[in-house]
């Protein structure tokens, strides 16, 4: 049980060291959003510097929330001994467990991104980064900060020629 906590330990230091990530307060929906901010008042270096520091922060808190839940559910599911009367737990065995593993997971964010404010994100922006927009936005600030049409190299291209930043990224 001690190794799979060291080996958690050390492969949640090379994520971090992997993607560069600093200890912030800064979450990645507040990133996000000043990016869009800084979309909105085109100023593209500024949103091509916003819209990567979110998308390290967000694939960051992704992989350490993911290591969290599979180390918390495997600890539960292997662990005997319970604090609570055996007749309780016969009673509710399913709710007693996710309450354990919610409580492990909770923990465990604690003590890997302490200082990251535990609350949740808006459903719109956490939509955005499943149907991936983020990459959307970054494709369209580098094409304006470097005059250079990204969807034109051909390994985006042939992927995705129906895309509707295609027609807003190949003008002018």
């Amino acid at each position: 049980m001690a190794l799979r906590g060291l080996i958690l330990g050390f492969c949640l230091v090379n994520i971090a060291q992997i993607l560069a990530i600093e200890p912030s307060s800064d979450t990645y929906d507040e990133m996000y959003s000043r990016a869009r901010d800084a979309y909105r008042s085109q100023s593209w270096p500024e949103c091509v510097k916003q819209i990567n520091d979110a998308l390290k922060d967000y694939k960051f808190y992704r992989s350490t929330l993911i290591t969290c839940r599979r180390e918390c559910r495997g600890n539960v599911i292997n662990e005997n001994e319970t604090s609570v009367t055996p007749e309780l737990e016969n009673m509710i065995p399913f709710f007693f467990k996710i309450i354990k593993v919610s409580n492990c997971v909770r923990i465990c964010k604690q003590k890997n991104m302490p200082n990251r404010p535990d609350v949740a994100v808006h459903l719109d922006v956490e939509d955005d980064f499943e149907m991936r927009m983020p990459y959307d936005y970054l494709q369209f600030c580098h094409y304006k900060a470097t005059k250079i049409n990204y969807y034109t190299t051909p390994t985006l291209q042939p992927y995705c020629p129906t895309h509707q930043m295609k027609e807003t990224c190949t003008h002018k």
